[in-house]
């Protein structure tokens, strides 16, 4: 509700799409095991879903003894249903569905896709290397050939229909599955982009 002169006007939220950002702490132990575990995964032979010219693994099988992955699936677990209860207001007990493994060369990128039969969708980024590309947003609806960008006094809720994250190392990053996304090409010529992402439901 605001004012508008001596008028009050009532203003209804019909949707709004909400992205968690969440900077993860790794000890020593857990890094080693992180390492051993991405080393392990990333021999194995990959498929090609939403990836062009990456690496992707096939989904990883769980339970496992590995150190590092149930560090991050209990996060991932605890994370979502708190995301999921407490933001989305659904009462639901969410689990981890599938997860797998990226690797991103130089100019590798994936291609913008959504995560169907899942409620939570997201990445953890286990190395980000300086220009390795930002993960973008889009929300898929018909306002954005309404919207004049050179109009917009400043980006809210409202105007937005895209959004861009440049991703920190080690950060978890949760969003709804439905919700439209691509990862922008690596333009590191040396170092790849090495992330983990998964599926909720």
């Amino acid at each position: 509700m605001f004012n508008s002169n001596t008028e009050e006007i009532l203003v209804v939220r019909i949707s709004s799409t909400p992205i968690c950002i969440k900077q993860l702490i790794l000890n020593d132990q857990i890094k080693k095991s992180m390492k051993g575990f991405i080393k392990n995964e990333i021999s194995k032979p990959g498929r090609v879903l939403s990836n062009v010219n990456g690496y992707q693994t096939n989904d990883i099988k769980h339970p496992t003894t590995n150190l590092f992955f149930n560090f991050l699936k209990s996060i991932i677990e605890k994370q979502s249903n708190i995301f999921i209860q407490e933001v989305f207001k659904i009462k639901k007990i969410i689990k981890l569905n599938n997860i797998w493994i990226n690797v991103n060369s130089y100019k590798d990128y994936n291609s913008r896709h959504t995560h169907p039969n899942s409620l939570i969708s997201g990445v953890f980024y286990c190395k980000v290397p300086k220009n390795s590309g930002a993960i973008h947003f889009s929300i898929n609806n018909n306002a954005a050939p309404y919207l004049d960008e050179k109009n917009i006094i400043q980006h809210n809720e409202y105007n937005s229909m895209k959004h861009s994250i440049s991703p920190n190392e080690f950060q978890l990053i949760l969003f709804p599955s439905w919700l439209e996304h691509e990862v922008f090409p690596n333009m590191n010529k040396k170092e790849k982009r090495i992330s983990i992402s998964f599926n909720c439901s």
